[in-house]
């Protein structure tokens, strides 16, 4: 906890405190010990073999981390988008992203079943993939654009993510015996808590290197505009690096989990 809060501090501040690189580095260092520790130990915390000898588990997880790091805050994107620069109130920027959310309501229990059938880390990939493709076209957003076209990418980004989230919880808890179920949960809320933490941490360092300590509601439009811009680009490209995470995921030959000590 105090690794993964010190870097991410350190990255979100790096434009605007002296400390934050020095922090960032620690939290690194944190981390890092934590790990080999951990593979010491008889008895871990955090069974770290699982992810070392288990190959489907970990990229599993990498693709978790990588999905919520691309897709957490596009939300906040677009809220501050829709608000400040095309001047909608809070309300009516609100009913425009429940789009996403309720698509992903509807279409994951869809992807769920067919995940059960069907290898999920491919269905994880689709998923996955529709969701770099929604982000990749917000990379072209501009003050022009209609309300009804956001609405038709928010709801092709929820599918996206109903058909990644539900097949790749799959994919993770399938990959590991019962015994293992405990370690699988928790890793996979932890992949989801550090991919949004991550994702918010880097829409706070654009923030502040576009516009520094200006007030977003103050900043000038073609600012904000970079800012949303240069985003979108980074989770389109977070998008293609989660599609080979969960492609890798689907490889056979991992050693057994039956086979590592709890």
């Amino acid at each position: 906890t105090l690794g993964l809060t010190a870097f991410m501090f350190g990255l979100s501040s790096l434009n605007s405190h002296f400390l934050a690189p020095f922090s960032a580095l620690a939290g690194a260092v944190f981390l890092v010990f934590f790990v080999l520790y951990e593979l010491k130990q008889d008895n871990p915390i955090l069974n770290m073999r699982i992810f070392r000898d288990n190959s489907r588990f970990a990229f599993a997880n990498l693709a978790a981390m990588i999905n919520y790091s691309a897709i957490f805050a596009s939300t906040f994107i677009l809220s501050l988008y829709l608000q400040l620069i095309c001047g909608l109130t809070a309300q009516a920027a609100g009913l425009i992203l429940l789009a996403q959310p309720v698509c992903m309501a509807l279409f994951s229990p869809l992807a769920g079943r067919i995940s059960d059938r069907k290898d999920p880390g491919i269905l994880s990939a689709f998923g996955m993939g529709l969701g770099g493709i929604s982000l990749g076209i917000f990379i072209f957003l501009t003050p022009r654009f209609s309300a009804a076209a956001i609405v038709g990418v928010l709801m092709l980004l929820g599918i996206g993510v109903a058909f990644f989230s539900s097949p790749n919880s799959n994919a993770i808890m399938g990959s590991v015996t019962r015994a293992f179920y405990g370690v699988a949960s928790s890793s996979l809320g932890t992949a989801r808590l550090v991919g949004q933490a991550f994702s918010m941490a880097i829409v706070t360092l654009l923030t502040g290197f576009f516009v520094g300590n200006i007030p977003l509601a103050a900043a000038p439009p073609h600012q904000l505009m970079h800012i949303f811009r240069t985003a979108f680009i980074i989770f389109t490209v977070l998008s293609l690096f989660g599609v080979w995470s969960a492609i890798v995921s689907t490889r056979p030959g991992d050693r057994p989990a039956a086979e590592l000590q709890e």
